[in-house]
């Protein structure tokens, strides 16, 4: 009998899903209904899937309550344009992960991405106790895993000694380390759907990855669509074109960013410019929020050399 979170992973963990910038306002508070714009616009422009509170979505910025806010106007949206979707429910604590996680299954999302408390590095038998008791307290979920080295950054190795454990653990987000990194996590553990970032999209694909988690797809949601599937389906040409393009204009906007460089705030500068031109520049303190000069130096990149990426938000 297929289990809901083999559904999940063999329905909707493949291609490309943003990593959602939250919109503040200028009181610190969401704007919900930009929010649910935003997913409306991720929606038509072909994506697989959204996800929020990861590291661009300030997930160590919320307490509870603010997460409570975030998930009721998050789950609504994407359940009102039938999008898949993930909510990230990281936090210092075991408790406080399944507080979370109980939270935003009882507003109807099936899906979680998390990385396991990190503030003290887990050893091998907390790792897979944290994972198994995600799988006994929710079996009907799936888990994706944030593979983050700020968390203990995990190998193929160790999901291959994880899984018997924990059987709702169906994917992992690679975010670093070298591609064979990749290779390792897609023998040792096939069971998987692991996904990489934008910058490993194309070694990524044709070694086995079923998707990117994308920054780049709140500049241009519909570019990185076509990226990937260019990866997915071996046209490497093509596949190649788009990552040097890519790599080019992260390498020339780098040159603009200054002292703001926390990932929160190039993600707004870039949904700014992209998929959502109403949103707010504003980061949860301490860190640096982008400027209106550094929004138009990027602007300016969009306008000339890499007109390629520029997006034209849809009206209605």
């Amino acid at each position: 009998m297929t289990t809901l979170p083999e559904q999940f992973k063999t329905q909707h963990l493949h291609g490309v899903w943003p990593a959602i910038p939250l919109p503040w306002r200028e009181d610190d508070s969401l704007d919900a209904g930009l929010l649910r714009e935003m997913v409306r616009r991720y929606r038509a422009a072909g994506v697989a899937g959204v996800y929020t509170t990861g590291t661009d979505g300030e997930l160590s910025a919320l307490d509870f309550d603010d997460f409570k806010v975030m998930v009721d106007a998050f789950a609504s949206s994407v359940q009102e344009v039938g999008l898949p979707a993930q909510v990230g429910c990281t936090w210092l604590h075991t408790k406080g992960v399944l507080e979370r996680v109980q939270y935003a299954v009882d507003r109807g999302i099936r899906a979680v991405q998390i990385a396991p408390p990190f503030w003290t590095e887990l050893n091998d038998m907390e790792l897979t106790r944290f994972f198994a008791t995600l799988s006994e307290r929710f079996p009907d979920i799936a888990v994706i895993h944030y593979n983050i080295a700020k968390a203990r950054f995990l190998h193929g190795s160790d999901y291959a000694r994880i899984l018997p454990h924990a059987p709702t653990l169906v994917g992992s987000k690679h975010t670093g380390g070298s591609v064979s990194e990749i290779i390792g996590c897609v023998t040792d553990a096939p069971s998987m759907h692991h996904f990489v970032v934008d910058g490993q999209a194309m070694p990524g694909a044709m070694l086995g990855a079923k998707g990117i988690y994308s920054f780049t797809a709140n500049l241009n949601p519909v570019w990185a669509v076509e990226f990937f599937a260019a990866c997915a389906r071996g046209d490497a040409h093509e596949a190649a074109r788009r990552k040097l393009l890519e790599a080019r204009f992260f390498d020339a906007w780098g040159g603009t960013w200054g002292e703001v460089t926390a990932s929160q705030s190039l993600a707004k500068m870039a949904t700014r410019c992209g998929v959502a031109p109403e949103i707010t520049l504003r980061v949860r303190a301490p860190y640096l929020e982008g400027t209106k000069a550094q929004v138009d130096a990027l602007r300016a990149l969009l306008d000339g050399e890499f007109r390629e990426l520029r997006y034209e938000v849809q009206s209605g």
